[in-house]
C-alpha cells in the first residue's frame, strides 16, 4: 500500500465514483481505477460492491477507510510540519466565496495577501453558499468563505468576521423613517437574493425567527447579483434585505436610504469552510490567519 493508492481510495468512497475521483486528483479514471485494484489485490479482498446503481464499501472497505484517513493525514501532517521549517511561503491555493464576501471583503484580503506573499497564487471563483460547500465536497476548493451556517460531516467552519443585514429602499419610498416591522413588509414589493445564497438563508431564517415564511410576503424578484438588486430598489421596484457592507458607497451619494428592523438588528457570522478530514497546508493556514486578524470595521 502506498500514499497515492491510499488516497485515491479515500476520494473514491467520499465521492461514491470512480470518475469524480479522477476529476478531483487529476487523474485519468484507469490511474484511479488501478490504484484501488492494487490495493484490493495487496489485501487479498474486495474493497467495492460493484453494481448497476454504483458502488458500495464491502466490510473489508469499510475498515480499510478508516485506517486510510488516519494514514493520509499523517502523511499530510508530516509534510505540513516539513514545510514550515522554510522561510518562504508559496503555492496555488484554489478557493470560493460567495457574493456580499467576493465583492466587498475579498479583494481587500488578496491585495494583503499579495503585498506580504507575493509568491502566493491564489485562484478565487465568486459563487453562491451551496455551490461552495459541494465544491469543497467534492475536493474541488481548499477553502470556502461563506455567509451563513452549515451542517455538513465533511463540513469545518469557523467565523471569521459578523456581518449585519439591513433593510434598504430608495430615498423617501416609506412615508416615515422610523423602523419597519416585518408586518410591514407584506404590504411592499420584495427583492430577494437567488434560493443557495448565504443572504437568501439568512433572510429566510429571520421570516422563521417570527412565524413566517417567504410565501406570505411579495417577492417580485429574485436577484443572483448585488449590484442587480440595489439598482431594482433606486429604481423603486422594490425594497430588499442585504449586507450593510454592501450599500456604503450608495448611501454616501444620496441613492438609498436604510431602515432598523422594529424586531432588532439582524447579526450574523461569515465563515471559513474547510474540508473536515483535510490536512491543511501551510499556504492554506496562512491565508486562513490572515483572514481572521483582517481588519474588517474600516470596510464598513
Amino acid at each position: 500500500m502506498n500514499y497515492n493508492q491510499l488516497k485515491s481510495f479515500i476520494y473514491v468512497v467520499e465521492l461514491e465514483s470512480f470518475s469524480k475521483a479522477s476529476e478531483a486528483l487529476y487523474l485519468t479514471q484507469p490511474t484511479v481505477t488501478t490504484h484501488v485494484k492494487s490495493l484490493e489485490k495487496h489485501l487479498n479482498t474486495l474493497l467495492f460492491d460493484r453494481h448497476h446503481k454504483g458502488i458500495a464499501l464491502t466490510q473489508s472497505g469499510q475498515i480499510l477507510y478508516q485506517h486510510a484517513l488516519e494514514i493520509v493525514r499523517l502523511n499530510d501532517q508530516a509534510q505540513s510540519d516539513i514545510e514550515k521549517l522554510g522561510n518562504q511561503v508559496y503555492g496555488d491555493l484554489k478557493m470560493a466565496c460567495s457574493l456580499t464576501i467576493g465583492e466587498f471583503i475579498l479583494p481587500n484580503i488578496l491585495k494583503e495577501v499579495n503585498e506580504h506573499y507575493p509568491l502566493i497564487h491564489v485562484s478565487a471563483e465568486i459563487l453562491n453558499t451551496n455551490t461552495i460547500i459541494d465544491r469543497i465536497a467534492n475536493h474541488q476548493i481548499d477553502i470556502g468563505l461563506i455567509e451563513t451556517h452549515v451542517e455538513h460531516d465533511f463540513l469545518q467552519i469557523e467565523p471569521f468576521t459578523d456581518d449585519e443585514l439591513v433593510l434598504i429602499s430608495s430615498q423617501g419610498y416609506f412615508d416615515n423613517a422610523g423602523a419597519i416591522s416585518l408586518e410591514d413588509l407584506k404590504n411592499v414589493p420584495l427583492i430577494l437574493r437567488e434560493p443557495g445564497s448565504g443572504t437568501r438563508a439568512e433572510v429566510e431564517s429571520l421570516f422563521k425567527r417570527f412565524g413566517l415564511g417567504v410565501g406570505q410576503f411579495d417577492v417580485t424578484l429574485e436577484l443572483g447579483s448585488t449590484e442587480a438588486i440595489k439598482n431594482a430598489v433606486i429604481n423603486e421596484l422594490g425594497v430588499s434585505i442585504i449586507s450593510k457592507r454592501c450599500v456604503k458607497k450608495e448611501l454616501e451619494l444620496g441613492l438609498l436610504d436604510v431602515h432598523p428592523f422594529a424586531e432588532g438588528e439582524l447579526k450574523r457570522q461569515f465563515y471559513i469552510a474547510s474540508h473536515r478530514t483535510k490536512v491543511m497546508r501551510p499556504i492554506e493556514e496562512l491565508f486562513c490567519h490572515m483572514v481572521k486578524q483582517h481588519d474588517y470595521d474600516r470596510l464598513v
